[in-house]
């Protein structure tokens, strides 16, 4: 199987992590990631395979107060990072 490449950076992912902690289940179908490499937001789409949000995807996802807050967690670790 052909590892799953960020949809903006095409980076290799080579893992995923959950922000609950009570949860750790590898991601399915549906579930949001964060490219550590580029920041791109990402759909997994089953079988470990991501792709970059659909218009309609984009809207819901911009009125989510969590991902909203990951999104700018990342950017200020990027910001500080040498």
């Amino acid at each position: 199987m052909i590892p799953p490449c960020c949809p903006g950076c095409r980076r290799t992912i080579q893992a995923a992590t959950s922000t609950v902690p009570s949860d750790p289940a590898p991601p399915r179908p549906g579930d949001v990631g964060i490219c550590i490499g580029c920041g791109q937001v990402m759909v997994f789409t089953g079988h470990g395979h991501v792709k970059a949000p659909s218009s309609q995807e984009q809207a819901e996802l911009a009125r989510d107060p969590d991902l909203r807050r990951a999104i700018q967690t990342f950017l200020d670790q990027a910001e500080d990072s040498p």
